[in-house]
């Protein structure tokens, strides 16, 4: 062998161990990068699907704003593209059952299905009775 390739007894195979401990270094470093990109998307594809969720149930509590008095009861929809992928439900309850036609509880909640989780956003208020508005008008 050449002068220059030759080593002592203690450095023979240190280079090996030295590419092969890189090399591992390397590939842990390498998934954690990946899996936290993974989470990353994961998070914002929850948040697209919120964001697209709470703006719908803007959407419909506007229309009831506009459609003034509200039936007692509880109603369910399913919603028209592009929110076709979300459902609706309405409960409207007097607030006091001595006095009908006052002030209503009013609870609209959108659900949708992530992958295998059942996502929703419950909106919790109040508005006031066809009896209140028709004094009002």
């Amino acid at each position: 062998m050449s002068g220059f390739l030759k080593t002592k007894d203690k450095e023979r195979g240190s280079l090996l161990l030295e590419a092969l401990l890189s090399v591992m270094v390397l590939s842990v470093s390498l998934s954690v990068i990946v899996q936290s990109m993974t989470s990353a998307l994961r998070a914002i594809r929850y948040s697209a699907d919120y964001t697209a969720a709470l703006t719908a149930l803007e959407d419909q509590m506007f229309d009831l704003m506009e459609g003034g008095f509200l039936e007692t009861g509880s109603s369910q929809k399913q919603l028209a593209d592009p929110d076709a992928a979300y459902q609706y439900f309405l409960e409207a309850d007097p607030f006091q059952e001595t006095s009908p036609g006052g002030i209503q509880k009013v609870s609209a909640q959108i659900q949708w299905k992530s992958g295998r989780r059942q996502n929703r956003i419950v909106l919790k208020t109040y508005s006031l009775g066809s009896d209140v508005k028709k004094k009002q008008e």
